[in-house]
């Protein structure tokens, strides 16, 4: 009997160790954990294997060979790389080596990079190494990381420049992830035809809007923090919605602040959840608008002195109503996250990164409803192309006639 149980708790520790071994070479858990302690005497599969056959198997000499004849062989060694403590206390200093960033890169992209990373990353050039792997592997991976963005920033310590590869790599991964470039696309070229059928109809909105977004194309590129093709292209299909009503939406922070074109994307999608009536135009914005062009400058306020209290207390009201408007028709869509509260939108200079989010939380939104009702819209933009040729066919008769 002894013999047997023997036998058994044998065979049960070697399938242990092999289904380990294995386990930790495929990855089988995603965060990749350490498979001995970091004060462990042991640090290879192999090494547990012969210590324990000369602890208990007299004479056997080395195991693996034997256990190598019949396919069981176990190959993982736990290095100092896998040792290293990722946890980050300093952002300023704790991903100057680069091991951080290239571990946050396996967990996005899903490639191995350990590989190529030189552990103990004691001198410049090991660090600027390690951050240039890290850096190529999020651009491979699809992620636009800046241009101003190099290696060198990073291991010198620059705050400003390591914050906002952070923000690139949280932002863009999870707006990449979130929306369907191609959909989005599809949708800026459905927008601009129609915008150019309601303008060609007689829509005094709709000519001011493409008139504005006309003269927009001339001007240079404003530079703000964020960038990429896919934030390019929700402030497009935001622009070019917004055309519609004669709201113009030039960065991704004043801009926004008084709710009026957020619900405006709301009403242009879901006209019978949010009425274009129950959104109130009359804000601070658009007073500090028909007094001065809107900019992201300091010189940018809402306290115009030569507006009345009352009126400006008026004007808050309608921006915090516009909010809240906002806030309950999304709740009842569904699926974009509350990211924004009235007190960080309104009167001051909204944050372009939370801004952004929410706006990309709502388009996708937005866009994956829209699929129900986008025959509904391509019949109407149609019948709206032909009555606008026949309109223009009756005035050119009527005036050939006269």
């Amino acid at each position: 009997h002894q013999e047997a149980l023997n036998r058994f708790a044998l065979k049960k520790f070697l399938e242990l160790v092999f289904f380990l071994d294995i386990a930790k070479e495929s990855r089988l858990i995603r965060h990749n954990p350490c498979l001995f302690c970091p004060d462990s005497q042991f640090k290879t599969s192999r090494d547990v294997l012969i210590t324990f056959s000369k602890d208990y198997l007299s004479g056997e000499g080395d195991i693996t060979k034997h256990l190598a004849y019949m396919g069981y062989t176990v190959n993982h060694k736990q290095t100092k790389l896998d040792e290293f403590d990722y946890a980050v206390t300093n952002i300023k200093s704790d991903l100057r080596c680069g091991l951080r960033l290239a571990k946050v890169a396996e967990l996005v992209t899903g490639a191995v990079v350990s590989t190529n990373m030189r552990m103990p990353a004691v001198s410049r050039l090991q660090k600027v190494h390690n951050t240039d792997v890290a850096l190529a592997v999020y651009k491979e991976g699809g992620l636009e990381v800046p241009k101003s963005i190099t290696a060198k920033d990073i291991v010198d310590g620059h705050r400003e420049k390591t914050l906002q590869l952070l923000w690139t790599i949280i932002f863009g991964q999870q707006l990449s992830a979130l929306l369907d470039m191609k959909k989005l696309k599809e949708e800026i070229v459905h927008l601009k035809r129609s915008l150019a059928v309601r303008a060609r109809m007689g829509d005094e909105s709709a000519q001011a809007g493409q008139t504005w977004l006309a003269s927009l194309a001339n001007r240079s590129p404003g530079q703000g923090i964020l960038a990429g093709e896919c934030l390019e292209l929700v402030m497009q299909w935001a622009q070019l919605v917004l055309a519609h009503y004669q709201v113009e939406v030039e960065n991704w922070t004043v801009s926004w602040c008084d709710g009026r074109g957020l619900c405006l994307l709301v009403h242009h999608y879901q006209p019978g959840l949010l009425a274009r009536s129950d959104i109130r135009d009359q804000t601070s914005l658009t007073h500090q608008a028909s007094q001065q062009n809107l900019d992201d400058s300091l010189d940018f306020n809402y306290g115009s002195k030569e507006m009345d209290p009352a009126c400006y207390e008026a004007y808050i009201e309608n921006e915090k109503a516009n909010f809240k408007l906002l806030f309950s028709k999304v709740n009842e869509l569904g699926g974009v996250p509350i990211l924004i509260t009235p007190g960080d939108m309104s009167n001051t200079i909204p944050d372009e990164k939370v801004t952004a989010t929410f706006i990309g939380y709502l388009a996708a939104r937005l866009l994956d409803l829209s699929r129900e009702i986008k025959a509904a819209r391509t019949i109407q933009l149609a019948w709206r192309r032909f009555s606008a040729v026949r309109k223009e066919e009756m005035l050119k008769v009527k005036y050939i006639s006269s």
